[in-house]
């Protein structure tokens, strides 16, 4: 299944590898097609979940989830915020994803 354009879009626009991140996978919005996950390759449960659903073009919500115990399901929304703009949303996802576990 292929994400949005919107999705599509965002990913080429971060340039991932060179930041050092990747797309979460497998992919548990993969039937979401405007959503995704972005992590550091090295962190990969301490991510920032990105939608475009029902925004704007160039507008995202988004969530920075960080782990709190061993499964999935166990992690804490440490920041989000509702129809940001791309700087907006590179600037939390940067200090979000360079920030290291305690």
């Amino acid at each position: 299944m292929q994400k949005d354009k919107s999705i599509a879009d965002l990913v080429a626009a971060l340039h991932l590898r060179e930041r050092g991140w990747v797309l979460v996978q497998p992919d548990p919005w993969d039937a979401d097609l405007t959503a995704i996950g972005i992590a550091r390759a090295s962190d990969p449960r301490r991510l920032v979940y990105v939608s475009t659903f029902k925004m704007a073009p160039g507008r995202y919500y988004y969530e920075c989830e960080a782990p709190t115990g061993p499964d999935p399901a166990d992690y804490v929304v440490e920041s989000e915020a509702d129809d940001v703009s791309f700087d907006e949303l590179l600037k939390a996802m940067t200090r979000h994803l360079s920030t290291r576990r305690q």
